[in-house]
């Protein structure tokens, strides 16, 4: 056992390891009271044996919310989230644990939950937040209820704020156009000016050419900055995405599989492979590396990737100068998705390109009727009919309706 710790005044505390949850550590501590060090050296042997107790047979142990939430997060981790879901889970985790670890599952009630709630809002939080940490302690239950014999799922009984998302409006035509017409004279400006070195200008043309692609491709922020040279057949113009770059808050920047945890060539088309000829041509002046987009800053050496989060925070800055501020980063994606329907692309082609498991998805979250769309489809009949009514008399020489009442 190790030293007990002291806390300051009479306070100490005590420590006790549990196992690991995807590499991180778990504990476990219980603070007491103690005149000194000698004194409290003789007191925790038995206040550590009385939290070992506790953690098998009370206070977090078996039946309380807290060993379900522990169990929950282990059967997660078995699963191989990514970091980022990982992320998600574990802060939830911690609060749920933090307002009912104690308490035992069965006796956690409906009314208990929608204290929770409240307590939330009246802290300031968004319903979108609570509507969030509802899901997540409906599914710490529902695994207790499916593995450990739970009886009942309390927030079934709960009533958490109603939280209507707003709906996503993918970016006009015309906003894409001013938007890279942007992007390119940031790119192609070579002169350094005031406050800026030639290192950020170069940065910032780097940054054009990366959002510019994501415009062009529909990828994802983490799959775009995960990008290899060896991946790309500049042939044929297509690439293989093979790697997604992640960086949770608080861990570090991490390269995993795609979303779906399969590759997928994608077509890039005449100007998407433009931009890679050219980031090429970039990468070749000034150093090499296996990523397409790397971060120089972090390594010179090219062997890191550029973070997603570095691609909002510019993205952020020039929209706000420029009066772009409701296109949001991920907004392009549903705008490439859009357009490619718009523009008669078989919707299981564009499911593919843009790497989506179901084509549900593709179809009812990604894919927004626009007023290019409404013309298109007025026009459909018109282009259909063309060829087969050359033998018709015009629609003009076609009797009215009161014309052929009255002939009837």
């Amino acid at each position: 056992m190790s030293a007990p710790e002291w806390l300051g005044g009479k306070k100490w505390r005590v420590r006790i390891e549990l196992e690991p949850i995807r590499g991180k550590r778990q504990q476990r501590s219980r603070s007491f009271q103690a005149n000194n060090i000698t004194a409290a050296k003789r007191k925790a042997p038995m206040i550590l044996r009385e939290l070992e107790a506790d953690l098998t047979t009370g206070v977090l142990g078996v039946g309380t919310v807290g060993k379900l939430v522990d169990d929950w997060l282990r059967a997660k981790t078995r699963q191989e989230r990514s970091p980022t879901t990982m992320y998600g889970y574990n802060f939830w985790a911690s609060r749920i644990t933090a307002r009912f670890g104690t308490l035992r599952a069965v006796n956690l009630t409906g009314a208990m939950i929608d204290d929770w709630y409240d307590e939330l809002l009246a802290a300031g939080k968004s319903k979108a937040t609570v509507a969030n940490a509802a899901k997540h302690l409906r599914m710490v239950l529902l695994y207790g209820h499916n593995k450990q014999d739970l009886p009942r799922v309390a927030t079934r009984q709960a009533t958490p704020p109603v939280h209507n998302q707003s709906a996503i409006v993918p970016p006009s035509n015309a906003d894409i156009a001013r938007a890279v017409g942007l992007l390119r004279t940031g790119a192609q400006r070579v002169a350094v000016g005031r406050g800026e070195t030639a290192a950020s200008a170069r940065g910032r043309a780097e940054w054009s050419r990366c959002i510019e692609l994501l415009m062009c491709t529909g990828l994802r922020r983490g799959e775009v900055v995960g990008l290899r040279w060896d991946d790309w057949d500049e042939q044929a113009g297509v690439m293989t995405v093979r790697h997604s770059v992640v960086e949770p808050s608080g861990s570090p920047l991490t390269v995993k599989e795609t979303k779906g945890k399969r590759n997928r060539d994608i077509e890039l088309g005449a100007t998407g492979n433009a931009l890679l000829a050219e980031q090429r041509r970039f990468v070749e002046a000034i150093g090499t590396s296996p990523w397409v987009f790397a971060n120089w800053r972090a390594a010179p050496n090219g062997s890191v990737p550029r973070s997603p989060g570095s691609l909002n925070v510019t993205w952020a800055r020039l929209r706000a100068e420029h009066g772009l501020e409701k296109i949001r980063l991920h907004d392009l994606r549903h705008w490439y998705a859009t357009m490619a329907v718009d523009s008669a692309v078989p919707l299981a082609v564009l499911q593919q390109q843009l790497g989506h498991a179901q084509l549900s998805t593709t179809m009812n979250i990604y894919v927004h009727p626009t007023d290019e769309g409404r013309r298109l489809i007025g026009s459909a009949a018109d282009r259909a009919l063309a060829g087969n009514t050359a033998e018709l008399p015009a629609v003009s020489a076609q009797p009215t309706s009161s014309d052929a009442l009255e002939r009837n």
